[in-house]
Formats: C-alpha cells, structure tokens, sequence
C-alpha cells in the first residue's frame, strides 16, 4: 500500500491498492496485487515518457 503511494505519488483511494492481495478472477481465489493492479501509472512511467519525447525532439 505504502510503496504504491510512494511509487504513483497518489493516495490509495486513487491508485487503487487497499491491501496485499486482491480477489483472482481465474482461479477464484486471493492473489497478491501487482503493478498492473493499479488504477495509475508509476512516476518513473509518466516521467520516462516525457524523457523518451524529449530525447526524440533533441534527437531531431
């Protein structure tokens, strides 16, 4: 929970993540939450999108 808010910059309420595990679709148990369980994007995803344009337009 802690390391989402830390890893989105955003609450729980906003990223999703309540917990350590959340319900499986499949197999109709628990499984633990991963980075896709996310409602938001990581700041490193967000910023390295940014960086990726820059160098591209730099590159240009």
């Amino acid at each position: 929970m802690l390391w989402n808010s830390v890893a989105t910059g955003k609450l729980a309420d906003k990223h999703g993540i309540h917990g350590f595990i959340e319900p499986d679709p499949v197999n109709g148990g628990a499984r633990p939450y991963t980075s896709t369980s996310r409602k938001c994007k990581a700041l490193w995803n967000t910023i390295g999108n940014g960086i990726s344009a820059a160098i591209m337009i730099a590159a240009s």
